[in-house]
């Protein structure tokens, strides 16, 4: 884990040097679709977000860089804006050196966001920062908050699925997370995923033939519980399948287990 928070603060270094002279400013989206290309940059260094978002919006498309140096990478601003779907490609950075990479504000709405890169948060934000309703959010990458944690969610976020890794883990303030389907733990170098504050009411663990899913409690869960399930598909052996739910009690867990 320490090699991979290393690696993601260097990169984010290196590419803020990189991208100083050949970035375009801050960007307002509000139709149609959006594509941040290979080799594009939308670097936001002053008090501005990088990419704004206002209305109702289709399909943001990035394999390049949104970057901010001091707010939101990206921000789904307040009003009833709403955004289709948000896909960060393998190539595709996004990242605030002091803020949220990704704010979804008051009334916002993302049907779908699919992770295959990196989204990187600020010391005094987090990756994905959720103050109103998500749909699905599938993490094929890397979300990652050297500071705090990595998804922050005071709104409400129907299902998410984890397969790369959450550096910094989940933080839910209500019991508003419908389904969490994850892989990380044995086999991933960054550990069991880390999940504070409300459990979320499904949760399934996903196993391979080399890794499965670990879940780690590092502070109260205020009495939650959750339904816990084997993911369909999963590729079960007859083994120990140990740290599968770490610092979770009997009480936060319900009676499908």
């Amino acid at each position: 884990m320490k090699k991979t928070l290393i690696h993601s603060f260097l990169l984010s270094i290196f590419l803020l040097i990189f991208e100083q002279n050949s970035a375009l400013s801050e960007e307002n989206w509000t139709s149609g679709d959006y594509t941040n290309s290979t080799g594009q940059t939308i670097n936001s260094t002053s008090s501005s977000n990088a990419l704004n978002v206002y209305g109702t919006v289709g399909t943001l498309r990035n394999s390049g860089v949104i970057n901010s140096g001091c707010c939101s990478a990206v921000n789904n601003a307040t009003g009833s804006s709403s955004i289709t779907e948000l896909i960060n490609d393998y190539s595709g950075v996004i990242r605030s050196l002091n803020w949220d990479a990704i704010t979804n504000e008051n009334s916002g709405t993302i049907a779908t966001i699919s992770n295959f890169g990196l989204i990187s948060a600020g010391s005094q934000g987090f990756g994905i920062y959720n103050m109103s309703t998500i749909g699905t959010l599938t993490n094929a990458g890397e979300i990652s908050n050297l500071y705090s944690w990595a998804i922050y969610n005071f709104g409400s976020i129907s299902t998410i699925t984890n397969t790369g890794s959450i550096i910094g883990g989940i933080y839910s303030s209500a019991v508003n997370i419908n389904t969490l389907n994850n892989a990380q733990g044995f086999g991933n170098s960054d550990g069991a995923l880390l999940y504070g504050g409300h459990l979320p009411t499904n949760y399934n663990i996903i196993i391979s033939t080399s890794s499965y899913g670990q879940l780690r409690n590092p502070s109260d869960l205020y009495g939650s519980t959750t339904n816990f399930n084997i993911y369909p598909g999963s590729v079960v052996n007859s083994r120990l399948y140990s740290g599968v739910l770490q610092k979770l009690t009997n009480s936060n867990v319900g009676a499908s287990r």
